[in-house]
């Protein structure tokens, strides 16, 4: 397994690439600027890197002699569209290993890779085991976590690298739903049907889909690198399943909707006993009052309306009992 580095700025080339020297069993990373792929060689040391002369950032020749300074043992083949026998010795002198024109074939890459790097090894070979821990299964998919390879059935499935990363974030679905990974219309991670259905083949198409197929209701959403769609994802579940998580939806909300009623009506009973308890002693106190009863009073009760009605009551009985005194002092008096 080798470390490569593709500097590439168009997407369709560069994903292309990926996929290919991935399936090889190598593991790819990808530049789309003259600066990124600095910093990815940086970073990375890959053994060989495919070069773009034709940068959007940086042209390609001055790409090519930072990193030969900076990685002496690197293999470098420029990637080209120019035929003229002057770019191509530029580009050698520059400190490239190879070059190839544009357009080129795939196979004939993987053959000049495969060339430089078993020089390289010096023809010791280029996969190297890799222990057991780093091998997951998943039904029949079985991931190599360490040589970032991806195999469905026993066989080699290429994988690029975004999607590569997003495949642990899938793993296994609740029970009675689907949730997959599909790229070239075939399903790569976790469970669906193995060939792209209606809602995937929309999704390739660029736009989020939704389709009821088979007792099934799918969702699927593409994913994109820029502008280019690469992959979808996919889920679904039954229809009989989706209406009794709908029904049992509605369930909870009525049981919520019936415990905010009785809240509700509790807090009214208890604002209303505020208001009502007050009123009530309020008319206690003025037919008490009435009856003749002129030593009755009220207590405050919180509610200012309500209290200046018993300040007014309590006045009243008062001046009412002060002159009913003075009446029984004359009368005892005469």
């Amino acid at each position: 397994m080798s470390r490569l580095l593709v500097i590439e700025d168009d997407v369709t080339i560069a994903t292309t690439l990926e996929l290919a020297l991935r399936a090889g069993g190598h593991t790819v990373f990808w530049a789309s600027t003259g600066r990124a792929g600095i910093n990815a060689a940086i970073a990375h040391k890959p053994q060989l890197v495919l070069l773009d002369l034709g940068l959007p950032d940086l042209d390609g020749l001055s790409v090519c002699r930072e990193i030969r300074s900076l990685l002496p043992a690197t293999i470098i083949v420029l990637l080209t569209a120019h035929r003229e026998e002057l770019d191509v010795v530029s580009g050698l002198e520059s400190g490239a290993d190879d070059y190839l024109t544009k357009p080129f074939r795939v196979v004939e890459v993987l053959a000049r890779v495969g060339a430089h790097l078993r020089r390289a090894n010096g023809d010791s070979g280029l996969v190297q085991s890799v222990p057991a821990d780093d091998v997951r299964v998943l039904g029949s998919l079985s991931v190599n976590a360490a040589a970032r390879t991806v195999q469905v059935n026993g066989s080699n499935v290429a994988l690029p690298g975004r999607e590569y990363d997003l495949q642990p974030e899938i793993g296994a679905p609740v029970p009675g739903e689907q949730l997959g990974f599909y790229t070239a219309g075939t399903l790569l991670v976790g469970l669906g049907p193995a060939q792209a259905d209606a809602a995937v083949r929309a999704a390739f198409a660029g736009k989020p889909a939704e389709t009821t197929e088979g007792g099934w209701i799918s969702v699927a959403v593409p994913v994109a690198s820029a502008e280019t769609v690469t992959g979808a994802v996919r889920a679904a579940m039954p229809i009989s399943v989706l209406w009794q998580r709908v029904g049992l939806t509605w369930l909870v909300l009525l049981v919520a909707a019936a415990a905010a009623l009785l809240v509700g009506i509790g807090t009214a009973r208890r604002l209303a006993r505020m208001i009502t308890d007050p009123m009530e002693g309020l008319t206690r106190a003025s037919l008490a009052l009435g009856g003749g009863d002129f030593f009755v009073r009220t207590h405050p009760s919180g509610l200012p309306e309500i209290d200046q009605a018993y300040a007014a009551l309590n006045v009243t009985a008062e001046r009412l009992g002060e002159l009913v005194r003075r009446e029984r002092h004359l009368s005892a008096q005469t």
